[in-house]
């Protein structure tokens, strides 16, 4: 998918079960539990350092993050 965005998951209460279904795709995203924002840019900032993962992947404990897309950052060959 090349649509240049990329989605941000917004928990609404802190419920580790329902976060790892989320994660695993057990759990309906847009719901009571969890929202999907679309976004090409995001800044957070949290009261006091949090855990947060990016695209899979453990980031750290930090207070504040910023992402944005980079357009045609990679480029990727597939061979058939």
């Amino acid at each position: 998918m090349n649509d240049g965005k990329f989605e941000v998951l917004v928990f609404k209460k802190l419920d580790l079960i329902n976060i790892l279904k989320t994660l695993k795709g057990e759990v309906e995203l847009d719901s009571d539990f969890v929202d999907v924002v679309q976004t090409t840019e995001v800044d957070i900032e949290a009261e006091k350092p949090i855990d947060f993962q990016v695209d899979g992947e453990y980031y750290g404990r930090v207070q504040k993050l910023h992402a944005h897309i980079i357009p045609n950052a990679i480029k990727i060959a597939v061979g058939t």
